[in-house]
Parts: structure tokens; C-alpha cells; sequence
């Protein structure tokens, strides 16, 4: 329930290709599908996330300094 997408390592084609298939597989399972499209478009894309977490960080570099 916590997955957004496709992961992939490495840098070629074959590893994409793979990564191609699992998701067409993944596609292809619909409630699989729909868990994945729901949980991925619930996630916080904007900038104010993306701003709580660059503070955030900022602040635990400070404390160290």
C-alpha cells in the first residue's frame, strides 16, 4: 500500500525492458493497478512539501555545525 511507481536499477535497456514488463504486468493486475494510481497521486508534490523538507534538513545540518 505504500508503493508510487516503478524502480529500477541499473542503466541499460535490458533494465528498463524489465522494469517495461513488471509494469505492464502490474497494468494488467487491476486492483494492483488502482492501489499503485491511488496511492501515488495522494503523495504531496508541491512546493510547499518539497520546502518543509529542504528546511528540515537545513536545520539538522545547523545543529551539527
Amino acid at each position: 500500500g505504500s508503493a508510487t511507481g516503478i524502480v529500477f536499477d541499473g542503466d541499460d535497456a535490458a533494465d528498463l525492458l524489465t522494469a517495461m514488463d513488471r509494469a505492464l504486468a502490474l497494468y494488467h493486475n487491476k486492483t494492483a493497478w488502482s492501489q499503485l494510481f491511488q496511492t501515488g497521486m495522494g503523495q504531496d508534490f508541491s512546493w510547499d512539501g518539497s520546502a518543509r523538507h529542504y528546511l528540515d534538513l537545513y536545520n539538522k545540518i545547523a545543529k551539527r555545525v
